[in-house]
């Protein structure tokens, strides 16, 4: 197996981990898939189990983000690979499996913690920007949807004028495509103004 193809196999797995479950599971004892939105991510542990469970989904799910990065870097980002596409590679392998994972019949969250841990590593800068970009959005309009979609949107384009390799703006760009398809059904509750707030 070449050095990507390890990479990637190692990113999904420590994405597909479902630590929003996990999460609900142990604060509340209830499947976070048959409560609120039925979303298993971090927002929906937020609203339905308690703003801690919830900061602990969040935080779970970006520190797998970091790990597929960095453990993959070290493990195979070696002269006889590009350590920019291995990176990368993982990274939205993570993301993949965190989104689809094995663990859960292949519905998981839609990726916005575990892009912030995978582009925090690979990106730093551009990733403070779009945290500054979520920040505006979620505090004029209390929309954690919006604010999300606002950030994956603006993290490439920051990305490749911070001068960020190739292969992390391409893996920046396809991380928002899939963030902004898991995000279409609160586009369209947003347009029909039915989209759920989130209060601090």
């Amino acid at each position: 197996m070449t050095p990507y193809l390890l990479a990637a196999v190692l990113g999904y797995f420590l994405g597909a981990v479902p630590f929003a479950w996990l999460v609900a599971k142990l604060f509340a004892g209830v499947d976070i898939r048959e409560v609120g939105s039925r979303n298993p991510g971090a927002t929906n542990v937020y609203r339905s189990v308690g703003k801690f469970a919830g900061a602990a989904a969040l935080a779970l799910d970006a520190v797998k983000g970091v790990g597929a990065v960095v453990i993959s870097s070290k493990l195979f980002g070696n002269s006889s690979a590009d350590p920019s596409l291995v990176a990368a590679l993982a990274g939205l392998s993570c993301i993949a499996g965190h989104t689809y994972t094995v663990f859960l019949k292949f519905k998981g969250g839609k990726g916005v913690a575990t892009a912030l841990g995978v582009f925090a590593t690979l990106a730093p800068t551009a990733v403070a920007v779009g945290f500054a970009v979520f920040a505006i959005v979620y505090g004029l309009t209390r929309y954690v949807s919006a604010g999300s979609v606002a950030a994956a949107v603006i993290v490439p384009p920051v990305a490749l004028l911070a001068g960020y390799p190739p292969a992390t703006v391409a893996a920046a760009s396809i991380a928002a495509l899939v963030i902004i398809i898991r995000h279409r059904s609160n586009i369209t509750r947003f347009a029909m103004k039915e989209e759920m707030k989130t209060p601090l």
